[in-house]
């Protein structure tokens, strides 16, 4: 019993600091983060969050969760059974086992230079990292890529991220592996400064970034032309495969994102010392972040910074619970199976239950839940359907109406299903979301209203009324501080192939939710090039790495 006390005892801390990691639990109880709590999140970040990246960690920290409560058990078993140990008959040949040496295993010449390489390249990695943040403890001068919040209606920028790319005409839109790559960004070169790259590179005209894959890895093209032209579309579409909030199987409601990012006009700032950097560096727990603000605090549906707009907001809201009613079937039919799987192994097996009625019991319970909860939800979902089909008639036919979105909202409010209990009736789409809340159909609406309006304010910020217009430019101004661009010397962040003093960092972007595009796992794009190639005007050896 000791033992298994041990090992539950490492379980609980462990699951308890795998949830926290991810979710900031023990942070949430008290206003003022305790100083022990800030030590764990310190520790873990420097250690490994900055190694493995939040996912990788996260999946870390869930896999030692299992593994070391079962380490625990044995080592105390083991060392149990070691105290209580009856004395042993010492033989000659026993003794003979113990004294004589092990003999080595021979090492083959090929194991043995594989090692040496792989040391090598370990130590190689190390010193260019190391190389790599000395230099950038003290930059050159450089430039950031600032994107404007807030955007001025009707100004044509000069230099810009996503959207499309403005080509002379006859241009032909740059291909890898024979498909359309997908435009990043256009900068105008007249606004470099002189001493960037040591003078080397365009000076004049724009260059254009794209991005895609050449025999499955990523690979860059560039383009430097001379005049702007027209915005030129793409010669197919394109899937962007670097989306931020993209479609995932099981969520029905992300299958609603926009599968594109916005243009967003950005400022290119000279910074000639490290000081005078704009970048805010980003932490995880920012309490300032409008989204955690949000999150902390709830919001109402019926307020005007979260009611639909217009037309294609309304179907929007509409498409959502359509969406959330679709992933609630499903999770109840999953709740099915697995408490049908229960009650089967309950009647073949009742040994491996502590408490076999008590199990049952509770298996009876959750199927019974699962199937009147899919119930209500399939009683429900074909009213939604039909509601969003007649607003899209209307939407066809007759100008927009708010009073219609608050008819709508009340019908939504009006339809009800059992609690989890099963004893009160509930809601089926709130029109409340109450603080940290999770898993409703309004932490949805809010990620894609959101998405939406964004998209819709970097095109024309005329085009939002003033509350959702004041809204996307709070979010878009927190998230611009945190996720500029840039064109300098040095990667900010490792990468693998970079040559110190010969090559340089043409176009460095940070994963971006104002942008919706991400890099591995939230770390930056870096596209490379020798300085050389620069001074003749060439771009056919761009090198593209994601730092690390």
């Amino acid at each position: 019993m000791k033992s298994l006390g041990h090992a539950f005892v490492v379980f609980a801390f462990m699951a308890l600091l795998t949830v926290h990691f991810d979710t900031g639990l023990l942070a949430s109880f008290t206003d003022k983060t305790p100083r022990a709590v800030r030590g764990i999140d310190t520790v873990i970040r420097t250690g490994l969050e900055s190694w493995l990246g939040h996912a990788n960690t996260l999946a870390l920290l869930a896999f030692l969760t299992l593994l070391l409560p079962v380490v625990v058990y044995f080592r105390n078993s083991r060392d149990h059974r070691q105290s209580q140990t009856e004395p042993a008959t010492v033989t000659p040949a026993r003794v003979r086992r113990v004294v004589a040496p092990t003999p080595k295993p021979d090492i083959r010449p090929e194991d043995k230079q594989f090692m040496m390489d792989l040391l090598e390249g370990v130590i190689g990695q190390v010193e260019r990292g190391r190389e790599m943040m000395k230099a950038n403890e003290r930059p050159k001068p450089f430039v950031r890529l600032v994107p404007k919040v807030p955007i001025l209606p009707g100004a044509a920028p000069r230099s810009w991220f996503g959207g499309k790319p403005s080509l002379p005409a006859g241009t032909e839109w740059p291909t890898c592996d024979g498909k359309p790559a997908a435009f990043l960004a256009q900068i105008d070169c007249s606004s470099l400064p002189a001493d960037l790259w040591d003078g080397a590179g365009p000076r004049s005209g724009w260059l254009s970034f794209f991005l895609g894959y050449e025999n499955g890895s990523l690979a860059a093209k560039i383009l430097h032309t001379q005049s702007p032209g027209a915005p030129v579309q793409a010669p197919s579409l394109i899937d962007f495969d670097w989306l931020y909030l993209r479609e995932r199987p099981s969520w029905d409601w992300t299958s609603l994102a926009r599968k594109d990012v916005p243009q967003w006009p950005v400022d290119v700032v000279w910074v000639s010392f490290k000081e005078e950097d704009p970048l805010v560096r980003p932490k995880r727990d920012d309490d300032n972040n409008p989204r955690f603000v949000r999150y902390r605090t709830g919001f109402d549906l019926n307020e005007p910074g979260w009611k639909p707009f217009d037309w294609a907001t309304t179907l929007l809201m509409l498409d959502t619970a359509t969406a959330h009613a679709r992933e609630t079937i499903r999770r109840q039919r999953k709740y099915l199976e697995g408490a049908t799987r229960n009650l089967e192994q309950l009647s073949t097996n009742p040994g491996r239950y502590g408490d076999p009625d008590a199990a049952r019991k509770q298996a009876e319970d959750q199927a019974a839940r699962a199937i009147e909860s899919a119930s209500a939800w399939k009683t429900c979902l074909p009213q939604v359907e039909a509601l969003r089909a007649e607003v899209a008639a209307e939407a066809a036919s007759r100008p927009f109406s708010e009073v219609l979105v608050d008819d709508l909202i009340a019908t939504l409010a009006a339809m009800t299903m059992p609690d989890r209990n099963r004893e009160q009736i509930a809601q089926a789409f709130p029109t409340v979301c109450p603080p940290q809340a999770s898993a409703l159909w309004l932490t949805d609406w809010a990620t894609l209203a959101q998405h939406h309006a964004t998209h819709l304010y970097a095109a024309d910020p005329r085009a939002l009324p003033p509350a959702w217009r004041e809204k996307v430019e709070e979010q878009a101004a927190f998230d611009a501080q945190r996720e500029m661009g840039a064109m300098r010397e040095v990667p900010d962040g490792y990468v693998h192939e970079f040559a110190m003093g010969s090559d340089v960092t043409l176009l460095q972007l940070p994963t971006s939710h104002l942008m919706n595009w991400i890099w591995g796992d939230t770390y930056d794009l870096v596209l490379t090039a020798p300085r050389a190639d620069l001074v003749l005007g060439e771009f056919g050896r761009v090198k593209v790495q994601i730092t690390n």
